[in-house]
């Protein structure tokens, strides 16, 4: 995160990662994954910018289903499709 959102240098092409600016040349530049339970702190939410009510539904401790998620995105990402439609 440091890197991405440092001095301007970042190091994605931010046009090429927008469907609506690239569209059939469209590159997300990483992998896109689901955001599991576990990684919610990557949010850094605190008490004071936390949603109001918080509370994760149960469905994101269904790690099957998570997995099956990663692998649609995966397979629906080769070849530069986007996994999104």
């Amino acid at each position: 995160m440091d890197v991405a959102y440092s001095d301007g240098h970042s190091p994605y092409d931010w046009k090429a990662m927008s469907v609506h600016e690239s569209g059939d040349d469209w590159d997300p530049q990483h992998e896109l994954v689901p955001i599991r339970k576990s990684e919610w702190e990557q949010l850094k939410w605190t008490e004071d910018n936390r949603p109001n009510n918080l509370d994760i539904p149960d469905a994101y401790d269904d790690t099957q289903l998570f997995d099956q998620v990663e692998e649609d995105y995966r397979t629906r990402n080769e070849n530069g499709m986007n996994p999104y439609l």
